[in-house]
């Protein structure tokens, strides 16, 4: 375990108030038609349309960028990296003290580990400076879509703290107005429901989507981290400091990898 966050009854809440929040504005004007209002006698608390399209378009967005293929995406290409960083530690240990003290470009001179290329190999990576070079690229690609997609979460997050709560004040003054009217309107236990519903997935996703959040950030700040050091990995005086570097990123990584793969799991379950 690494620390998990969320468990699967929140991230099933989640879903559930993110499904939700996408077919809200078809949700609201069947509430309103249980109560019989139209366009011209809302009052002064019409919906809040502005609102309800915008939660809808970030209840989209969440479930395209958190689906279960980008997270196995970014799982497949850690684990590459992780891989062939253990591959030097293992190979690091044979290393006469002499061979410590080589600088980094006679990773040239060591043959790539056995085994498949990587996932985005365009040529053959035949040896270990090679694939320095290329792990540096992908540890930084896969750094930078989980920092730029961390402020769209936060916009969902927004979504649920601030589009339902405008929809529950719209449904509560409404359901308080016709409760005193006489007689009251046909579907008034529908209505009711409704704003039900609308509570019921409030409380909730806002528990839910906090915690997520917690678990993505701190993803965010371990891949960070990682892809700083391994930014540096190729201008590292020695093998000796490099072995030291590598073993502080699989730290790191790994600990990525496990909250990926605890996100993953959700995922599938889901």
């Amino acid at each position: 375990m690494t620390g998990t966050f969320i468990d699967q009854t929140q991230f099933d809440a989640l879903q559930a108030c993110m499904s939700y929040i996408e077919g809200l504005e078809a949700a609201v004007r069947d509430f309103s038609n249980a109560l019989d209002l139209s366009s011209w006698n809302y009052g002064q608390t019409p919906p809040p349309w502005d609102a309800i399209r915008a939660g809808e378009t970030q209840a989209k967005w969440w479930s395209l960028k958190s689906g279960y293929g980008v997270l196995a995406h970014t799982h497949k290409i850690l684990t590459e990296a992780a891989v062939f960083y253990t591959y030097l530690i293992t190979t690091f240990r044979t290393n006469s003290r002499a061979e410590r003290t080589s600088p980094v470009v006679t990773l040239e001179k060591l043959a790539s580990p056995p085994g498949p290329q990587p996932m985005y190999a365009t040529v053959p990576m035949s040896n270990c400076l090679q694939l320095l070079r290329y792990h540096q690229q992908w540890v930084e690609v896969i750094s930078a879509v989980f920092k730029t997609a961390d402020p769209g979460y936060a916009a969902v997050r927004t979504g649920i703290y601030h589009t339902l709560p405008r929809v529950m004040t719209f449904m509560s003054i409404h359901l308080n107005a016709v409760t005193i009217s006489k007689p009251p309107p046909v579907r008034l236990k529908a209505a009711r429901q409704h704003d039900r519903d609308v509570r019921n997935h409030y409380l909730s996703g806002a528990g839910a989507v906090a915690n997520y959040l917690v678990q993505y950030s701190r993803i965010t700040t371990l891949l960070n981290q990682a892809n700083q050091r391994v930014a540096q990995l190729e201008s590292t005086s020695t093998l000796h400091r490099l072995n030291t570097d590598i073993r502080l990123i699989l730290v790191e990584m790994n600990q990525a990898l496990g909250m990926c793969k605890e996100f993953m799991d959700l995922r599938a379950n889901n």
